[in-house]
């Protein structure tokens, strides 16, 4: 593909070398590269006389995306606005042609002249870092037009992606990918995120933490969260303007066993050093639902009567936010865990009901998933207090099949109790001094 400036014409040719050519005495940005990844390549002739003045060329760089733009120029005396003309078209040709989200070049920091030509052109500066000892500056320019307009990655790209990033960096030794997308039994949709185990050398552990540069790699940004999750691993959720969201564990070396073995849904992508013994295929029999023991049975109830009561109390002093966060916040949770139960012994304890409850849609009959969902108020303490009085009902209601089916002792005394106390919350006036009335 042939295109020119007002000055200037580009014609493609082939690249030998597989590298993109020398840019002001620095070497290539990606020497590891693989020769299957694609390289442009164009002579640089000036219009008017067909003389050859350089070339220039793109090549693919390791994150799939990105693109590193290389110039060689034969005349020192070419101006500054006709290497500026030929950035300019290049950069659209990148832009608009090859979709890149970012350019990237390098050059030595001691060109002055070249490096104005670069802010000029909008590109800014990344790092600068010594080689062979001489200072070199890496500059990248982004696509910003193209936020808007990225079509998401296919699964195929996103774990080349996380492939290439582990193979080009030496602390980095083994990694696994875990979560939805192992998990043959949970829904297919775009909204699955990406997880990913990636196991560094104990005393660097902390560098992905000091230097977030490399978030960028893998794409424009929408938000990032980064948690600590113990002495020896954190975690990056990071949401792309793509719509893939990527969640990256880096955990220490010396702890890729309890990791590994800490759940079902795992698989090993990359193992440098073969240290990690065979596993299992993915399968989520870690995430099933566990039986619950009398006291773990009795615990939920009694916590939900309990919980009860102090909405009812929150309602009467007239704090919104305390009865909201005591009734979804512990409430409901706890209606949860008693349907995981009612599911679970309908599965034989071999079922998984999703992070949260997500799926009991799925597992349950039609009207108990009904009664469930009527369960969450609307708005105002009137809905309260209506869900408050169907809340003790319902939650009797499964506990009395699970205790019939566990054999567990169960007495509906208490939930009557309760239910007769809230009442006379609800009897009470405004400002009232006598409890009893």
């Amino acid at each position: 593909m042939d295109f020119q400036t007002q000055h200037c014409l580009f014609k493609s040719i082939k690249n030998r070398s597989g590298h993109p050519v020398d840019l002001m005495g620095a070497e290539p940005l990606n020497d590891g590269m693989e020769a299957n990844q694609e390289s442009l390549f164009f002579s640089v002739h000036v219009i008017s006389s067909d003389e050859l003045i350089g070339f220039i060329s793109l090549q693919l760089m390791s994150d799939y995306m990105s693109y590193e733009m290389a110039l060689q120029l034969f005349n020192q005396n070419i101006e500054d606005q006709v290497i500026i003309e030929i950035f300019d078209e290049v950069i659209a040709f990148a832009f608009d042609m090859l979709k890149t989200p970012c350019i990237k070049t390098k050059v030595s920091s001691l060109n002055v002249g070249m490096v104005n030509l670069l802010h000029q052109v909008g590109f800014k500066l990344e790092e600068k870092f010594e080689h062979q000892g001489e200072v070199i500056s890496l500059y990248l320019i982004k696509n910003h037009t193209l936020i808007q307009s990225t079509q998401m990655r296919q699964p195929s790209v996103v774990t080349a992606q996380i492939l290439a990033f582990a193979k080009e960096r030496s602390n980095i030794r083994a990694i696994a990918q875990s979560g939805l997308r192992l998990d043959r039994n949970a829904p297919i949709d775009l909204m699955r995120d990406y997880h990913f185990d990636l196991f560094i050398l104990d005393k660097e552990i902390e560098s992905y933490k000091m230097n977030q540069d490399w978030i960028q790699q893998f794409g424009e940004t929408v938000i990032t969260r980064m948690t600590d999750l113990a002495e020896s691993s954190y975690l990056f959720q990071i949401q792309y303007q793509d719509g893939v969201r990527l969640d990256l564990q880096f955990v220490c070396l010396s702890h890729y066993l309890k990791t590994i073995y800490s759940d079902s849904l795992i698989k090993i992508l990359l193992d440098k050093d073969g240290v990690i013994p065979p596993l299992d295929e993915p399968n989520d029999s870690s995430h099933y639902v566990e039986k619950p023991s009398y006291e773990q049975f009795y615990e939920v109830l009694n916590r939900l009567w309990w919980s009860q009561i102090e909405v009812a109390k929150a309602v009467y002093r007239d704090e919104l936010p305390l009865a909201k966060g005591v009734y979804d916040g512990i409430m409901m949770p706890l209606i949860i865990e008693l349907l995981s139960w009612k599911i679970g012994l309908q599965y034989g304890w071999a079922v998984d009901i999703g992070r949260e409850g997500r799926w009991i849609k799925r597992f349950l009959s039609e009207n108990i998933y009904s009664e469930f969902i009527h369960l969450y108020p609307k708005k105002g303490y009137l809905s309260i207090w209506e869900k408050l009085f169907c809340i003790g009902p319902f939650a009797n209601k499964i506990a009395l099949e699970i205790s019939r089916e566990l054999n567990y002792p169960y007495s509906e005394q208490e939930v009557q109790r309760v239910t007769k106390f809230l009442h006379r919350i609800n009897s009470l006036p405004d400002n009232a001094t006598d409890f009893n009335r």
